[in-house]
């Protein structure tokens, strides 16, 4: 599952609610599941890769708010900024629950 966001921001989309409650369930009914959020921003000509960096640190900790707002531990929720990793999809944040 990706949370896909706006260029240039890190704000949560409002139709990113429903995608993130489904995982808030998954790992409230199995506390011993974990969840892997790998961020990724496009880098542009105002600021390149570091601030494609801190943009997808941002957006990471930004669902990981979400998710911890709605009831799941910090220690179950892992977070990786990759910056910018080319491609046109970099403007999103991954979601990976594992067992």
């Amino acid at each position: 599952m990706a949370i896909r966001f706006a260029s240039g921001t890190a704000d949560l989309p409002a139709s990113a609610a429903g995608e993130l409650d489904a995982v808030v369930r998954s790992l409230t009914d199995d506390p011993t599941r974990r969840v892997v959020l790998q961020a990724y921003a496009t880098a542009d000509a105002s600021g390149g890769a570091n601030r494609a960096k801190r943009l997808s640190l941002t957006r990471a900790l930004n669902v990981r708010a979400y998710l911890m707002d709605k009831g799941v531990r910090s220690p179950s929720i892992e977070v990786r900024a990759m910056g910018d990793q080319g491609g046109g999809t970099a403007d999103r944040v991954d979601i990976r629950v594992t067992p």
